[in-house]
C-alpha cells in the first residue's frame, strides 16, 4: 500500500514545486498565449500535406488519358464525359463542405486515411468497369470523396500550423499538386503502353494508396503550440489592459518541456486512478459491475454516434449560414468560376489535340508542359507573398484573367507549337490563383472562417459543374467543335475577375450591415489568440 501510495502521488497533475513556480511566474507575469507553431512539426505538416496533394489530385490529372481506352471504346460521347467529371466534382464540393465538421469529430489524420483509402478503391474499381457508366461509382462517386478530403485538408492543416511563413508554406504544399499535374499524364500513358487499361489502374491505385502516408503526419496542432507574451499594464482604475504581444524568447525550452510532461503525466494520472480505482473493488461484485459496465458502455457508444452525426450536420448547416455576408457570396462564385474553367479546360485539352489530328503521347506531353508556367507562378507567388509591398488580392486577379485569355487563345489555334506555349501561359496562371486562394479567402475573411468559406465556395463549385460544366459537353456535341465550349470556359475565368473587382464594395457593405461581427474579427485579429 505505501508503494502504491508513493505512485499515485508522483502521478498528479502538478509537477515539482519548483518548475510549478516557475510557470506560475511565466503566466502571472507574460501571461503566455498559445501560438501556431510556424516552423518545427509544421514542415513536416507541409511535407505530408504535399503528399497527400500530389497523391490526392493523381485521378484528376489523369483522368483524360487513364480511361481514355473505356471512353474511346464505348464511343462515349462528349455529353457524357462531361456528365462522369463535373459528377466527380459534384461530390468532391460536397466532400469539402463536410470535412471541417468531420476533422472536428473525428481529427484531421483519421480523416486524411479514410479519403486516401477512397481514392485508392476509385481507382482500383474503375479497372475492372464493364462500362462506361460504372465510371460513375467509382471515380465520380469514390474519386470525389478521396480528392476533396486530399485537396482541402492539405490545404487546412498547412493554414493552422502557419501564420507568419504561411504563404511560404502554403506555396510549397501547392506544389505538390503542379506535380501531380506533370506527372500523372505522362505516368498514366507510360502504364497504359506496357501494362494494358487493367494494370495500368491497379498500379495506378497502388501509387494513389500512398496518400494515406501523408495524412499520417497530421498530429493534432495542439501537442506544437508555442507560446506568446502579452505584456499588461493597469490603468488608473486598477483595471489590466492590453499592452503588446510579443514572442516569448527565453524560457522556450522549459514551456515546451513543462507541457509535455505535463500531458504525459496527465494521461499516466487518469490510467493509475482507473487502475487504482477498479483494484479496490470487491472481487464478489466483479460479474456484476462486468455486466452493467458492458451495458453502459454500448448505451454510451450509440448515445456518442449519435451526437457526433447530428453535430456534424449543424456545424455544415451553420457554415451554410455564411452566406449572409456579401464578401462570402463574391468569393464563392469567383471560386466557382475559377474551378469550373480550371478543371474542365484540363480535362478536355487531350480531346482537343487529339481531334487536332496528333497523337495521344502528344496530347500527354502537352498536358504536362502545362507544368512549366504553373511551377513558375507557384514559385514566384509563393517567394513574394509574405512581403509588404505585395498586394495578394492583385496577385490573384491577375492569375484569372491570364488564365480567362489562355483558354480564349487556346480554342484560335491548331498547331502544337501554339498549344504548348499557350498552355504554359495557362499554367502560369493557375500557378499564381492556386498558391493564393486560400490567402486571399484568410485577407478577406481570417483564418477562423477558412474551413468554413472553403466548404461553401467548393459546395458552389460542384454545382457550377453539373450545371454549366454538363453544358460544355452538350455544347461540343451540338456544334461539334470544341471551339464555343472553350470560349465558355474562359468566359467563367473572366466572371470571376469581375466578381473579385467588386469585393471593396462587398466590405464596405458588410462592415456596415454586421459592425459587430467585424469588430469581433478585428479584435481576433489583433489578439492572435488560437
Amino acid at each position: 500500500m505505501n508503494d502504491l501510495k508513493t505512485n499515485l502521488d508522483s502521478s498528479k497533475d502538478t509537477p515539482p514545486e519548483k518548475k510549478s513556480s516557475q510557470c506560475y511566474k511565466m503566466t502571472v507575469d507574460r501571461n503566455a498565449q498559445k501560438v501556431p507553431p510556424d516552423g518545427g512539426w509544421g514542415w513536416m505538416i507541409v511535407l505530408g500535406s504535399s503528399i497527400g496533394l500530389l497523391l490526392s489530385t493523381f485521378p484528376v490529372s489523369a483522368f483524360s488519358i487513364l480511361y481514355s481506352p473505356i471512353l474511346m471504346s464505348h464511343e462515349v460521347s462528349s455529353a457524357k464525359t462531361s456528365w462522369i467529371f463535373n459528377v466527380f466534382t459534384l461530390v468532391w464540393s460536397l466532400t469539402t463542405l463536410f470535412i471541417g465538421p468531420l476533422c472536428d469529430e473525428f481529427g484531421w489524420r483519421k480523416v486524411a486515411i479514410f479519403g486516401g483509402i477512397a481514392n485508392f478503391l476509385a481507382v482500383v474499381l474503375s479497372a475492372f468497369t464493364p462500362n462506361a457508366e460504372f465510371l460513375f461509382f467509382s471515380f465520380s462517386i469514390l474519386g470525389g470523396v478521396g480528392v476533396g478530403v486530399g485537396l482541402t485538408l492539405s490545404l487546412l492543416v498547412v493554414s493552422r500550423y502557419f501564420e507568419k511563413h504561411r504563404g511560404l508554406a502554403l506555396g510549397i504544399t501547392s506544389l505538390g499538386g503542379c506535380a501531380s499535374v506533370f506527372v500523372g499524364p505522362i505516368l498514366a500513358n507510360y502504364l497504359l503502353e506496357h501494362y494494358g487499361y487493367v494494370g495500368a489502374s491497379l498500379i495506378f491505385g497502388a501509387i494513389v494508396l500512398n496518400q494515406c502516408l501523408g495524412g499520417a503526419l497530421y498530429q493534432p496542432i495542439e501537442w506544437h503550440m508555442k507560446y506568446k507574451e502579452i505584456e499588461m499594464f493597469e490603468d488608473h482604475e486598477g483595471q489590466e489592459k492590453l499592452l503588446s504581444c510579443r514572442k516569448v524568447n527565453d524560457s522556450t525550452d522549459f514551456q515546451e518541456e513543462y507541457f509535455q510532461e505535463f500531458r504525459r503525466t496527465s494521461v499516466i494520472s487518469r490510467h493509475s486512478k482507473n487502475s487504482i480505482s477498479y483494484s479496490s473493488t470487491s472481487i464478489s461484485f466483479l460479474p456484476t459491475l462486468l455486466g452493467t459496465e458492458a451495458v453502459e458502455h454500448e448505451t454510451s457508444k450509440n448515445t456518442q454516434t449519435t451526437y457526433k452525426f447530428w453535430a456534424i450536420l449543424k456545424s455544415t448547416f451553420n457554415n451554410l449560414k455564411s452566406l449572409k455576408y456579401i464578401r462570402v457570396n463574391l468569393i464563392v462564385w469567383g471560386y466557382c468560376g475559377l474551378m469550373l474553367g480550371y478543371s474542365n479546360f484540363y480535362m478536355w485539352v487531350p480531346f482537343v489535340i487529339t481531334n487536332a489530328g496528333y497523337s495521344l503521347e502528344t496530347a500527354a506531353w502537352c498536358s504536362s508542359y502545362a507544368t512549366t508556367g504553373n511551377v513558375v507562378g507557384r514559385i514566384v507567388m509563393t517567394l513574394i507573398s509574405d512581403r509588404k509591398f505585395f498586394n495578394v488580392r492583385y496577385g490573384f486577379m491577375f492569375g484569372l484573367f491570364l488564365i480567362g485569355s489562355s483558354i480564349i487563345a487556346f480554342s484560335l489555334v491548331d498547331d502544337i507549337k501554339l498549344y504548348n506555349i499557350i498552355i504554359c501561359g495557362w499554367g502560369l496562371g493557375i500557378g499564381s490563383t492556386i498558391a493564393l486562394n486560400v490567402m486571399v479567402m484568410i485577407e478577406v475573411m481570417g483564418i477562423e472562417m477558412l474551413p468554413t468559406v472553403l466548404g461553401v465556395a467548393a459546395l458552389f463549385q460542384g454545382f457550377g459543374g453539373i450545371t454549366l460544366g454538363t453544358l460544355v459537353g452538350v455544347i461540343r456535341d451540338a456544334t461539334s467543335s470544341y471551339t464555343y465550349s472553350l470560349w465558355m470556359l474562359g468566359g467563367c475565368e473572366f466572371v470571376a475577375f469581375l466578381l473579385w473587382l467588386l469585393m471593396p464594395c462587398g466590405q464596405k457593405y458588410d462592415e456596415k450591415k454586421y459592425p459587430k461581427d467585424e469588430g469581433q474579427r478585428e479584435e481576433s485579429e489583433i489578439t492572435k489568440c488560437y
